[in-house]
C-alpha cells in the first residue's frame, strides 16, 4: 500500500535492486504513473503491469484489459512484455520581466513525476484535474471530471503559446488546451489521437487554437522533441494527475515565483522528449489494437 504521494516511485525504483522482475500497479493511471517514474530510475527496469482500480483506467482501455480486477489479473498471467516509448518533461527556463532562470543545472527531485506513459495536458483539462477532489471522484466516478469541467469552462480564456520543434521551426498562437500524447485515447472518449503509436519514437501534439469567435482549429503535430512556452499560471497534468511547478524548478526560482504579482506575465518553457522503447510493459497476448506500429518488440 502506498502511504503518500510519490511512495509508488520509491517502491518501483528499489524493486529491481531487491530482486523483483515485475512491478504490478493496482490503482488508477496516477498510481501507474508513479510506478513508471520509479521503474525508469533502475537499469534495467522491471517489467510493469497494471490492474485497473482507479477512476479512468485509460491504460487498461488502451491495451484491451478488462476493468474488472479479477479478470484483468487472469489476463495478466498471459501477458507478454513489450517495449514502449515514454514521454519526458522538464522545465528549461522561467522568465520574469527582469531575469531568466535557466533550470538545466537544477538538481532533479527524485520523487518528481517527469515521465508519462499516456498523455500530458496544459490548459483546461489540467485545471479540471487540479480542481477535482478525491471525495468527488469516489462519489461520481469519471463524471466528477465532467462536472468540474463544466464549472471551469465559462471562466476559461485562451492563453499564448509558442512551440519550437526539433527542426528549429516554430509556431505561435492562442490556445486553451495543449495535449501531448504517447497513446491514442483521451479520458476513454475514443481514439482522439489516431496517428499516435506507443513504439514509433514520436509524441503526438494537439493544440486547440482560436482564430475567431466562430472558428476553432485543432492542430496535430508529431515530433520526438520540442519546447513549449506558456504562462506560469497554466496548469500541467501528467497521466491524469496535477503536477506542481515547484517540482520542476529550483528553490530560488520558486521563491521568486511566489513573490510575483501576476503569473500570467511570467513565462515557463517546458521541454518534452520521447524516450524510445524505454520500458517493458505487460501487454495481453490477444491484444489486436493499433497502439503498436509494426512488430512488437519484446
Amino acid at each position: 500500500m502506498t502511504a503518500y504521494a510519490g511512495h509508488g516511485i520509491e517502491v518501483a525504483a528499489n524493486a529491481q535492486e531487491q530482486g523483483y522482475r515485475w512491478v504490478i500497479a493496482l490503482g488508477g493511471d496516477g498510481t501507474l504513473n508513479e510506478v513508471v517514474n520509479g521503474a525508469l530510475q533502475a537499469q534495467p527496469p522491471c517489467i510493469i503491469g497494471a490492474l485497473p482500480g482507479g477512476t479512468v483506467n485509460q491504460w487498461a482501455h488502451e491495451i484491451g484489459l478488462s476493468t474488472h480486477t479479477l479478470d484483468a489479473a487472469r489476463a495478466l498471467l498471459r501477458c507478454t512484455p513489450h517495449s514502449v516509448d515514454i514521454g519526458f518533461v522538464e522545465v528549461q527556463a522561467l522568465e520574469f520581466h527582469d531575469r531568466i532562470y535557466y533550470q538545466h543545472e537544477t538538481k532533479r527531485n527524485p520523487t518528481a513525476w517527469h515521465h508519462f506513459l499516456l498523455i500530458a495536458g496544459l490548459g483546461i483539462d489540467a485545471a479540471t484535474i487540479q480542481n477535482t477532489t478525491e471525495s468527488s471522484k469516489q462519489r461520481f466516478g469519471q463524471l466528477a471530471f465532467l462536472l468540474d469541467w463544466l464549472q471551469i469552462l465559462p471562466q476559461t480564456h485562451p492563453f499564448p503559446v509558442q512551440v519550437c520543434w526539433s527542426n528549429q521551426q516554430s509556431w505561435e498562437g492562442q490556445t486553451f488546451e495543449v495535449l501531448v500524447s504517447n497513446t491514442r485515447r483521451y479520458a476513454n472518449l475514443g481514439n482522439l489521437m489516431p496517428e499516435a503509436f506507443v513504439n514509433d519514437g514520436l509524441l503526438e501534439i494537439r493544440l486547440f487554437s482560436i482564430f475567431s469567435s466562430e472558428q476553432v482549429l485543432f492542430h496535430p503535430f508529431q515530433d520526438h522533441s520540442f519546447s513549449l512556452r506558456v504562462p506560469a499560471s497554466i496548469a500541467l497534468q501528467l497521466d491524469g494527475s496535477s503536477m506542481p511547478l515547484a517540482d520542476y524548478v529550483s528553490r530560488e526560482s520558486w521563491v521568486r515565483l511566489q513573490e510575483a504579482t501576476g503569473l500570467d506575465k511570467v513565462m515557463v518553457t517546458y521541454r518534452f522528449t520521447v524516450k524510445p522503447s524505454a520500458l517493458p510493459m505487460a501487454i495481453p497476448q490477444d491484444y489486436t489494437g493499433d497502439l503498436f506500429n509494426g512488430t512488437l518488440r519484446h
